[in-house]
């Protein structure tokens, strides 16, 4: 398993060539971390949530989220998902190679 102190997903080459601060992030990782209903107990995505409202204070206009392979088919789940009051801490979002 990685997790985003691995230096393959260290964010520094990306923001010396890019105008981004890149935040890289570890969710929690239960038997079903993504539940496609938000109202289930659900780790990951709290996890994911917490994060995003940290990052700029929230200000999901300054926000683009990421994900590759599982991390693909978190950032899949937060497009097609069901939230509260359908919203969603973020502007814009990437997969690659979501599982």
């Amino acid at each position: 398993f990685g997790n985003a102190g691995q230096p393959i997903y260290s964010g520094a080459p990306f923001a010396a060539l890019q105008n981004v601060i890149p935040v890289s992030i570890n969710f929690g990782f239960p038997i079903s971390p993504f539940a496609t209903n938000i109202t289930e107990r659900n780790l990951a995505f709290l996890d994911q949530r917490a994060a995003l409202d940290w990052v700029f204070g929230g200000d999901l206009s300054r926000v683009t989220i990421f994900g590759q392979s599982a991390g693909g088919y978190g950032v899949d789940i937060w497009l097609t998902g069901v939230w509260p009051n359908d919203e969603v801490p973020f502007h814009a979002a990437i997969m690659q190679s979501g599982t």
